[in-house]
């Protein structure tokens, strides 16, 4: 659905359906039908079919016209054409507007908007700094920088069309999250924390907030205080699976298996198309020798993310060899096996290897876990881990110099990076 932002007077009709009743209706019908080089009434009908909903009819009534409307009744036109989806012909009627007005700073915007629709950012940001180039500080370019900037991920300039629309705008609670998030992100501490507890106090019920704080006193190393933070989380957003799941997280990383585990089942109940859930339920549910639920967890992370879960399958295969009976090592291996993916298997013993420890190859099935600031799983990397060591390590583990454990030794664990890392998850967008 094209979401195009409009303007008082680039879009309204002239006519509203307070102004022109059925009789004036007929009238223009009569009027057309007397002299069908009449424009101007042609708008006038228009605009009272627009807010009939009748946009097929105000596209044949003013389409064979579009060289002589005025700007209303372009900007009818065009509306029109984006309600029936007609992305090309609403494209050129904006192209047009600019055509007869180089200035028409709102005419560079609703071009900005479809392109932003259709994700052409670069030609969307470049129509936003016309329009703003036209009129400095139009609230609607830049709004639609502050999307495009966050669809991209370009911190940079984002912070700075925040900064600008808190100026014209005022402190809005989607400025000020945002701020909260990409300051985390970038690691301003200081202004990322006062960030963070302006928008809890502007409105508490966003989640996303309170992780990110967490988040800054986990990368501080203030575990007190991200236990606590994420306790109160839970309690807070009780039905909320990302935070259920970076509670567990740290309940993992202090070898909390029990607690962790009973979030992990919480957070699959509440989600259990999330891998980061099912991955996590996985490895609690092997630290608890609840193989069942652990290989319930395996397989649906297994058809979730396959490159994603051989290697922690893997591991587990192992350690099971000193750790259960034969039975529940064979129920694994079957698990690894169907989880394996047909062209994994056809590369040879060393590529394999050098797949599941993540060595620098170029394969173009492995999709590893990230720093995707748009993911809402845990910011991990492979590349931090040595061959044969696992991401999913416990902090004392993290804290290691001798590489990973091995035999029954061998351990397993949630994401560990710059002491320890927390589930990460976007902020809704309510634009697409």
């Amino acid at each position: 659905m094209i979401i195009t932002i409009f303007f008082t007077i680039l879009f309204n009709p002239v006519f509203s359906h307070a102004q022109v009743s059925q009789s004036d209706s007929d009238k223009l019908i009569q009027t057309i039908k007397a002299n069908p080089d009449d424009v101007t009434s042609k708008q006038k009908l228009a605009g009272l079919l627009f807010r009939e909903k009748k946009y097929s009819e105000v596209i044949k009534l003013l389409k064979a016209d579009a060289d002589t409307l005025n700007r209303s009744g372009l900007a009818l036109l065009a509306k029109s054409f984006a309600k029936t989806n007609d992305d090309e012909n609403e494209k050129l009627i904006y192209e047009r507007l600019i055509a007869l007005n180089a200035n028409d700073f709102e005419a560079y915007v609703a071009l900005g908007n479809l392109h932003l629709n259709k994700k052409k950012f670069d030609e969307a940001i470049k129509n936003y700094r016309l329009s703003l180039g036209i009129k400095t500080k139009f609230k609607p370019a830049l709004e639609g920088l502050f999307k495009s900037f966050k669809k991209t991920n370009n911190r940079y300039e984002l912070r700075l069309v925040i900064q600008d629309l808190i100026k014209i705008a005022g402190e809005k609670i989607e400025y000020v999250s945002e701020l909260c998030r990409i300051n985390t992100l970038d690691g301003f501490h200081d202004v990322a924390v006062k960030s963070c507890n302006q928008a809890i106090t502007m409105e508490p019920n966003i989640p996303e907030n309170y992780l990110f704080k967490a988040y800054i006193d986990n990368t501080l190393g203030n575990t007190k205080n991200v236990v606590n933070s994420l306790n109160e989380s839970v309690k807070r957003f009780p039905k909320v699976d990302f935070v259920l799941v970076s509670y567990a997280i740290v309940l993992y990383q202090q070898k909390s298996f029990s607690s962790a585990e009973k979030y992990f089942n919480k957070a699959v109940e509440l989600n259990s198309n999330s891998f980061e859930n099912q991955i996590g339920l996985a490895l609690t549910g092997y630290e608890n020798k609840n193989y069942e639920i652990s290989l319930k967890a395996f397989k649906q992370a297994c058809n979730l993310e396959p490159y994603k879960s051989i290697r922690e399958l893997k591991r587990v295969v192992n350690a099971l060899k000193f750790s259960a009976t034969e039975a529940w090592k064979n129920k694994f291996d079957l698990v690894l096996d169907s989880c394996t993916p047909a062209n994994f298997k056809k590369l040879s013993l060393e590529a394999r290897e050098d797949l599941v420890n993540n060595k620098n190859i170029n394969t173009p099935f492995m999709v590893p876990l990230t720093m995707d600031p748009n993911s809402k799983g845990p910011y991990q990397t492979y590349q931090n881990t040595k061959p044969g060591e696992s991401i999913f390590r416990t902090k004392e583990e993290g804290d290691a110099t001798n590489g990973s454990k091995t035999g029954s030794e061998e351990s397993s664990s949630l994401p560990q990076s710059n002491g320890g890392n927390l589930v990460i998850p976007k902020i809704n967008d309510s634009e697409d």
